[in-house]
């Protein structure tokens, strides 16, 4: 798809998708995370009459041949994706459930607008896949519009921190943070005998639903008890 956008004309949705190389709103977040963000090194969506189909279509642009912004990695191979797979165990870290490989994403824990520099795989470092986790799709952008606001607010979400506060800064970073590595946060407050609790849990708290203190004991939202659900 990168491909297609380098020429920095502007391409439909139409004209993307007939190349069969996958799904387009994906292949677009990738090349903004390889340095060509949304404003700055991208335009678009934007309707424009699309010469391919006749009609009004959505069409996208990059600014520059070469990146505008620090790019998130140069980017796992194949074999490395599946590698991180295996040694995760396929396991979703938000809700620790297996799922298919094909339904799970390599997440990178510290998010693009918070590293200082590029990211670069490097199989030689010892550990060098505690740098990622695996969640869903669904999960994955639930954690990137988490990470975008605190970006933006300087605050961190949720309010339980296995360390730091609800501030963000440079001492801890998003060390601590459910979303930088919710494995670990659930382990941390599981063995401390309290009922981690996640996003929708929260949310669910927050707006007066809950009746049950038993919630996310593995941050299982199949646990959140709302009086919608006590009707049922």
């Amino acid at each position: 798809m990168f491909e297609i956008l380098a020429d920095c004309q502007w391409h439909s949705k139409c004209e993307i998708e007939s190349t069969g190389s996958g799904d387009p709103n994906r292949n677009l977040q990738n090349i903004k995370d390889r340095g060509w963000p949304k404003g700055k090194g991208m335009e678009g969506p934007k309707k424009r009459h699309c010469d391919k189909c006749g009609k009004g279509e959505n069409h996208w642009r990059l600014v520059s041949e070469s990146p505008v912004d620090l790019p998130r990695t140069r980017g796992l191979s194949g074999s490395q994706i599946s590698a991180i797979k295996a040694f995760l165990g396929c396991t979703d870290a938000f809700d620790g459930r297996k799922y298919p490989p094909g339904e799970l994403e390599v997440d990178h824990k510290i998010p693009t607008k918070r590293l200082h520099g590029p990211e670069v795989v490097d199989e030689t470092t010892p550990n060098w896949m505690d740098q990622y986790q695996l969640l869903t799709r669904g999960h994955n952008l639930e954690k990137r519009q988490a990470c975008n606001k605190c970006v933006a607010t300087g605050r961190r979400p949720l309010g339980k921190f296995v360390e730091g506060g609800d501030d963000y800064d440079s001492l801890h970073g998003c060390r601590g943070c459910f979303y930088h590595d919710a494995e670990k946060w659930r382990a941390h407050f599981g063995s401390r005998g309290e009922s981690p609790v996640c996003p929708a849990c929260l949310s669910a708290m927050q707006a007066g639903n809950v009746t049950s203190r038993r919630f996310c004991a593995l941050c299982g939202r199949e646990l959140a008890h709302t009086r919608e659900d006590k009707t049922r």
